[in-house]
């Protein structure tokens, strides 16, 4: 299709959810066309960026990757949209202004009679709703080696490493092959936890559980806060304080324990800080300098691995614990990205505590299909998107009494079928400012008549991806 729109002459805009992305696809797409593709995206200087727009608007550019940024400029001749990805999560813009590029992508095609075409493995459920949207999966690959492992019934091996993954690691490094482990929390452990009185470790200002990291830091993954691991609980003075979960520092930690010869590269937020760090840790791994790789969800992109012999997931009720009715649709699509993660012939162990959740069996067996109507049944019993549309409203102040007046004052601005809340967002704190939540199905927002006042202190999210 791109090769059809290209010959009439007309311009190609192909979105993806990264950066990162897009070197690799420039890589694969160039022997298939003529014309020379251009790349567009925020890492390059305002000088390129701004020679490139130009460009555009005057024709001279036939095929453009972009990120979702790309959707807002001024094409001459535009006669096809291409979103990879779709179900990425970069997609949705959460800070202001927001939006969601597949909705802006939908809106400009109609617009503009353009062609639409988006690609996924895991489409979102909306985008599989809507029979009007072109939306294709990649082609089907052979039969993967997967293995479900219960880690409830694994209580005599180690709390990371069930005794299948073990052996599964040590095989393929006697081969001669490399191992990617996944676990997407980092630190040495998630939390630190008093057993007197069950208290946990929480930042000062967002009120969220502190990670503990290497050095025995105790850091905040959203505000950056850090304080000293304390030796006594603040609380209550005991001294059985306990480190709770693991987090990718451990997992690193714990490898060199177990396999003491092997080098290993952790990707994560606090070893990849720098611009293009992630790709520099991938292409130094693909190289052969380590053993085994671990990392978060940054380790889920589409790279060429040349001798990786097994992919483990160590925990994959990480998303499946949310507070959000998307949970099993994350968890799906995650596995499935990680399932693909290292071609066919590598060797798969999802490690879960359910494993009798639908999400993470279908995953396992490919079944996206029987996934997609399962999930459609529970999203219409509630009453969830794609059945309707939600608004998420979240009053934020520094007072918690004055959030909850917030939240209460914003209802007499608002219509909807149904009214969920006022009540304490999931992340009930954050910088210092308490959240309420209010959530709107199929609602109306007079913005006209709200003071501004009171619209400066509450966050409007249409279609939110998450409700935390």
């Amino acid at each position: 299709m791109a090769k059809e729109t290209s010959e009439r002459s007309q311009q190609i805009l192909i979105l993806f959810p990264e950066i990162f992305n897009i070197d690799i696809w420039h890589d694969k797409l160039s022997p298939h066309f003529k014309e020379e593709l251009v790349v567009l995206h925020s890492r390059q200087t305002p000088k390129k960026n701004k020679e490139i727009v130009n460009q555009i608007t005057n024709g001279q550019v036939k095929i453009v990757l972009a990120t979702r940024l790309a959707l807002f400029l001024n094409f001459k001749n535009l006669g096809m949209i291409i979103v990879h990805d779709e179900h990425h999560a970069s997609y949705k813009q959460e800070n202001h202004p927001r939006y969601h590029a597949v909705d802006v992508a939908i809106h400009l095609a109609k617009a503009q009679n353009v062609k639409l075409l988006l690609t996924s493995k895991s489409p979102r459920l909306e985008t599989k709703f809507n029979k009007e949207i072109e939306c294709v999966s990649s082609p089907e690959s052979p039969q993967r080696k997967i293995a479900l492992v219960d880690l409830k019934k694994e209580e005599g091996s180690s709390r990371l490493f069930s005794e299948h993954l073990q052996k599964a690691i040590k095989e393929n490094l006697e081969q001669g092959k490399q191992v990617i482990l996944f676990q997407n929390r980092r630190g040495m452990a998630h939390t630190v936890m008093c057993l007197d009185c069950h208290e946990r470790q929480k930042c000062p200002t967002c009120g969220i559980t502190l990670s503990l990291h290497q050095n025995n830091i105790l850091k905040c993954h959203y505000c950056l806060f850090e304080m000293p691991c304390p030796s006594a609980c603040p609380k209550c003075g005991s001294l059985k304080l306990r480190k709770q979960g693991a987090g990718t520092e451990k997992i690193e930690s714990e490898l060199k324990r177990f396999f003491k010869e092997v080098k290993v590269l952790r990707l994560d937020r606090d070893v990849a800080k720098k611009k293009g760090s992630e790709k520099l840790i991938l292409d130094e791994f693909n190289g052969g300098a380590a053993h085994i790789l671990t990392g978060t969800q940054m380790l889920a992109k589409e790279y060429d691995f040349k001798n990786v012999g097994l992919v483990a997931v160590l925990n994959a009720d990480t998303d499946y614990y949310l507070p959000d009715f998307r949970s099993s649709e994350k968890t799906f699509a995650r596995l499935t990205d990680l399932i693909h993660l290292a071609g066919a012939s590598a060797q798969v162990v999802i490690q879960t505590y359910q494993i009798d959740q639908r999400a993470i069996q279908l995953a396992v067996a490919g079944d996206y299909e029987t996934f997609y109507q399962e999930e459609l049944l529970q999203r219409k019993s509630l009453g969830f998107p794609p059945y309707s549309n939600l608004t998420k409203l979240v009053a934020v102040h520094k007072e918690e009494a004055k959030a909850h007046q917030l939240a209460k004052a914003i209802l007499s601005y608002v219509t909807a079928k149904q009214i969920l809340g006022p009540v304490e967002a999931p992340m009930a704190k954050l910088r210092g400012k308490f959240r309420v939540m209010v959530i709107l199905k199929e609602g109306v927002i007079d913005l006209k008549k709200i003071p501004s006042k009171l619209l400066k202190d509450i966050e409007i999210d249409v279609d939110p991806q998450n409700l935390l």
